[in-house]
């Protein structure tokens, strides 16, 4: 069995976390909420990215979708305290042994205060609005994270130098994985992550659909 600790696999979080937000792609409108990771509107309309840019425009714009969940990531989203090293300073002042990729995960869901209050009192904390509880979505997260990780170590360990393998997605940009025959088997990391040949590209965007779960992501909390 390997040693090496996985790193975190930006694709793998973006991946899981627009599965629970967005059915992959599928959902893209519930109210201000938008896009496959579902940016309430009021909160990003400011960035410079977004000058001038309607809801239904970015909706509609999957690259600016990416290039938001992106700046968010790095931490360096106007208004938002987000990303895989502000988890690291969250974990450490909580006193809590989530993975890097679950505390990021649930201040997606929550917000950086309210998934305080969900780790200091998870008996009592409840998620407002009609939503899914915390052990809910991080489940989901957890099942799809790991499937992408999975997929991934078998494109790895199947391409050649003469058969590369790509990774596909279908008309809402969703990457297709294979089926995982162990998802309560935990992954286990390579000795090499998978690196892929060429850019990816993901297909157009699709009609939109205008409905999904009912919280979106913001700085203060679930947005309803």
């Amino acid at each position: 069995m390997s040693n090496v600790k996985p790193k975190f696999n930006k694709k793998a979080y973006k991946h899981a976390i627009s599965m629970v937000e967005s059915a992959g792609g599928k959902y893209l409108q519930n109210g201000n909420a938008l896009g496959r990771y579902q940016f309430i509107y009021r909160y990003i309309k400011d960035t410079p990215e977004m000058k001038g840019v309607t809801k239904r425009q970015f909706m509609n714009d999957r690259d600016l979708q990416e290039k938001i969940m992106d700046k968010a990531l790095e931490g360096t989203l106007q208004g938002f305290t987000y990303g895989p090293d502000y988890a690291k300073k969250f974990i450490k002042e909580n006193n809590t042994n989530m993975s890097i990729e679950d505390a990021t995960a649930l201040v997606h869901f929550l917000g950086p205060g309210d998934a305080r209050k969900a780790i200091e009192n998870p008996d009592t904390f409840k998620v407002p609005g009609v939503n899914l509880t915390v052990d809910e979505y991080l489940g989901k997260f957890k099942t799809n994270y790991q499937r992408y990780q999975k997929h991934e170590d078998w494109m790895n360990k199947n391409q050649t130098e003469d058969n590369p393998i790509q990774m596909a997605y279908d008309k809402n940009g969703m990457a297709i994985l294979r089926e995982d025959p162990n998802p309560n088997q935990p992954y286990v990391a390579s000795d090499q992550p998978y690196v892929s040949s060429e850019q990816n590209q993901l297909p157009t965007q699709p009609e939109q659909n205008i409905q999904g779960d009912p919280a979106g992501f913001s700085p203060e909390g679930v947005a309803i």
